[in-house]
């Protein structure tokens, strides 16, 4: 699940990124022609390039995550993805956010594994 937020995570970075630049760019080219008032269109691009930087640093906190997986520190590689799966749902995307809320229900079985053995 990890590695698929990862990939879903880049891939709304570069999509959010590049629509708010270049609706960015239209809203200004716009403005010219129609006056500074449209200028205040350029909330929207704005909030699109923020939740497509969102979505890059959540692409890269997933590598942390799998760090510690790797290292077998589950409980904390849970609170992680369920802190990053929460503020993906808000500000990132929908679906990079329910990979990693499944990931945080998975760590559960780990655990609980490891626990009896």
């Amino acid at each position: 699940m990890l590695k698929i937020s990862k990939i879903l995570a880049i891939v709304f970075a570069v999509l959010l990124f590049l629509w708010g630049v270049v609706s960015g760019l239209w809203v200004l080219s716009v403005a010219i022609w129609r006056g500074l008032a449209a200028l205040v269109t350029l909330i929207g691009p704005f909030i699109l390039v923020v939740f497509g930087v969102i979505d890059f640093i959540l692409w890269k906190e997933v590598d942390s995550i799998e760090i510690l997986v790797s290292q077998r520190r589950f409980r904390e590689a849970k609170e992680k993805t369920l802190v990053w799966g929460v503020i993906s749902l808000i500000l990132g995307g929908v679906l990079p956010g329910i990979f990693l809320l499944i990931a945080y229900i998975k760590y559960d079985e780990v655990i609980t594994a490891l626990g009896s053995a």
